[in-house]
């Protein structure tokens, strides 16, 4: 079929099988923004959220999460920080 015209319609766990369809020709899946990433991630109330805190200013990108997780009325969001070592 070539590229970017064959869709697997399988499921690995419990999400869709991801294919370069989903995404830009150029391969580039930067979003503008952190509530737009929020938005296309599928988040929806009682869901946890991973971050890893010791990234340069980690905690506070956890707030920013919760803020447009608040605006958007998101609820009983779990965050679960961790950390290599």
């Amino acid at each position: 079929m070539g590229v970017g015209k064959y869709r697997p319609n399988g499921r690995k766990y419990a999400t869709p099988i991801a294919t370069c369809i989903d995404y830009p020709a150029d391969g580039n899946k930067l979003i503008p923004s952190l509530k737009e990433a929020l938005i296309k991630s599928g988040l929806k109330d009682g869901m946890t959220i991973s971050t890893h805190h010791h990234f340069r200013n980690g905690d506070l990108i956890a707030i920013q999460i919760f803020d447009i997780a608040s605006e958007l009325g998101i609820k009983d969001l779990v965050w679960f920080p961790f950390c290599f070592f």
